[in-house]
């Protein structure tokens, strides 16, 4: 896989795929994670912010960590794990989504250049940006552009900055990511895609998509419908579930992580429980 050929700062797909999966772990453990997977590596990880919302109830906080390590910092942002925040993926991707829909319908809309795809998106939210006076505001968006400009301030001049993350997490990552010109690389573990959706908010609709592709990773499973949602940018990979998974289990990270290790190597000598690996 070409993937298997990234690298950026002397990290290279498997760790990003890695960094995804621990978002989900309570942040508490996260640093203990990390020197278990990387007990016989150079690399030594400082945690120096998270917050989790890991088990709360209700309308929240974007859970996260941010640890650096040999002059880069990465922040991991986690996806889709409480009930709300199924809504708040509807919320950010509902236009995209529909259009995608209407273009299964249609086939002929896919020949529109993205620039008019984008349009079609922002006019489909207009009812939106009326009643927030003119401006389209996201909330989960806007925090986590404040998470990585709180980053950029202190590490930003000296550190290779990567953002990180799966499911939603992802989509965040591209889209808080590509808000800030100090951002490296933006890595989404099956995600939706940005290349409309960002449009239509205030906070990236400036950003013109030759940034975007410039700093955009995509990796997801081909039987993955929720990298579907909006069309895909930069560099995308895509990888082939095991037929033992269900559909719905091609999005989780346990096949995604042993996927990539068989296809790339386990270069990290990371200690996979291979029970991870098989379907429930």
């Amino acid at each position: 896989m070409e993937i298997c050929n990234w690298q950026i700062a002397n990290l290279n797909i498997q760790d990003m795929v890695l960094f995804a999966t621990l978002a989900y772990k309570p942040v508490d453990n996260v640093k203990q994670e990390l020197n278990a997977f990387y007990n016989n590596t150079n690399l030594n990880f400082t945690l120096v912010e998270s917050l989790s919302q890991y088990y709360a109830i209700g309308y929240g906080n974007v859970t996260y960590y941010t640890v650096t390590t040999n002059n880069v910092v990465i922040v991991a942002i986690r996806g889709t794990a409480l009930n709300y925040e199924a809504f708040v993926n509807g919320d950010i991707w509902i236009e995209s989504a529909v259009y995608q829909l209407i273009s299964l319908l249609f086939p002929w809309s896919k020949l529109f250049p993205d620039y008019i795809s984008s349009r079609i998106i922002r006019h489909m939210s207009i009812i939106d940006r009326l009643a927030q006076d003119g401006e389209q505001h996201r909330l989960y968006v806007q925090k986590v552009i404040d998470v990585l400009k709180k980053v950029d301030q202190v590490y930003g001049k000296t550190h290779t900055f990567i953002v990180v993350g799966h499911s939603l997490g992802g989509g965040l990552a591209k889209l808080a990511g590509i808000a800030l010109n100090t951002t490296d690389a933006l890595v989404s573990i099956s995600g939706p895609g940005i290349t409309y959706t960002h449009a239509k908010l205030y906070e990236t609709s400036h950003v013109d998509m030759q940034s975007i592709n410039r700093r955009t990773v995509n990796l997801y499973n081909d039987r993955d419908v929720v990298p579907w949602i909006d069309k895909q940018e930069g560099l995308i990979q895509l990888i082939t579930c095991p037929k033992t998974f269900s559909n719905l289990q091609c999005h989780s990270m346990p096949p995604i992580l042993c996927n990539v290790i068989k296809m790339c190597g386990n270069t990290r000598q990371f200690r996979v429980d291979k029970n991870i690996c098989m379907p429930k």
